[in-house]
């Protein structure tokens, strides 16, 4: 797991696993709200979130928010 923000207050969490992967495309084995439930949050917050399967198995998930600054001058 990996968290940054960039100079341009870019906020990314990233979490791997070397699991057995995961199908982001909605076709669903077993019914369920999981994805459906987390992109919904993310929108909740203007973030953005996205998850690839890595080489070897196992998945990426990526969840990006651009922050403002709260601070005035």
């Amino acid at each position: 797991m990996s968290v940054s923000v960039s100079g341009a207050g870019e906020f990314d969490l990233e979490i791997e696993d070397d699991g057995r992967g995961f199908d982001g495309s909605g076709t669903k084995k077993k019914p369920g709200r999981g994805v459906a439930n987390i992109r919904a949050r993310a929108s909740m917050i203007d973030g953005e979130v996205e998850w690839k399967k890595r080489d070897g198995g196992g998945t990426k998930f990526k969840l990006s928010k651009l922050c403002q600054s709260s601070i005035t001058t």
